[in-house]
This record gives C-alpha cells, structure tokens and sequence, in this order.
C-alpha cells in the first residue's frame, strides 16, 4: 500500500503512463422498465391489497410540471413515456391523486404507485408497492427523475 501512495505521488510530479489509478467503481444501471407493461385493474387491486407500501417519499414538483396539471392527462402521458403507466386518477386542484404501474423489463415483476400531487404545496407523496421491494429505491429514482422531468420542454 505504501508504494502505492509513493508512486501516486511520483506520478503527480512526474508521468509515469505505467501508473495507473484504480477504476472507480461503476455506479449501478438504472433500472430498466417494460414500455409495452400491462396489468388489468382488478389484477392492480388485489396486488394493491397484497403488497406492504415498501417505500413512501415526497418530491418537489417543478414549476412548469405544477402548471401543466390544469390538464392532468398531461401527466400521464409523460409518464407513460418513461414506461409508467397510469391505471386510475382522479381529484381536483389542488389535490390530484394518480395511481401509476410500472415493470421490470427483464422480469415479470411489479411497481405500483399511488401519487398524490398538491399543487399548491408543489409536493408530490409517492406510496411505492413492489413484487421485490429491494429494487423499490431504483424504481423511485426512475420515477422522480420522470416527474422532475415533467412540463419540461
């Protein structure tokens, strides 16, 4: 190890090509979801039923997606356009409630989501349900990163 350090330091002071650092470690893919996902709705309830919530987050909504919610349906065709789809919806400003579904795309596995956005607060709550719930954090990284996305040109 102590070499190691010395020939880092050499090198910082001379080029030595043969020195090499360590790969920093890949930081892991995200997770892949099935654009073409189905799942009927009484086949949703009673995995809604089922499964414990195995995540429960709240987001900020940017500006422009808080602008886009007069016309909810806007929403959900941009989340569909990142594989999530949207099986229910319904409220009125500023309370607008969205149940979401996703899957794996390698595997017939499920991610059910209630979202509920206040657009007066600009906060979304997301209840995540999971098939696997260790992979519940990725599919929360996917899906905040759609909704920070969303009414974004």
């Amino acid at each position: 190890m102590e070499d190691y350090v010395l020939a880092q330091m050499l090198s910082s002071i001379l080029y030595f090509p043969d020195i090499v650092s360590p790969a920093p470690t890949p930081s892991p893919p995200l997770l892949k979801l099935n654009a073409r996902a189905a799942l009927d709705p009484r086949a949703f309830q009673q995995k809604w039923r089922q499964l414990p919530i195995s995540l429960s987050q709240e987001y900020s909504v940017n500006p422009q997606g808080i602008a886009a919610l007069t016309v909810p349906q806007s929403l959900i065709k941009h989340m569909q356009s990142h594989s999530i789809h949207c099986i229910a919806s319904g409220g009125q400003s500023p309370n607008f409630k969205f149940f979401f579904f996703a899957q794996k795309e390698a595997e017939p596995s499920d991610y059910l989501t209630e979202c509920i956005i206040n657009s007066s607060s600009a906060k979304a709550q997301i209840k995540v349900k999971a098939d696997d719930p260790s992979t519940s954090q990725a599919f929360a990284t996917v899906f905040e990163t759609a909704l920070s996305k969303f009414g974004m040109p």
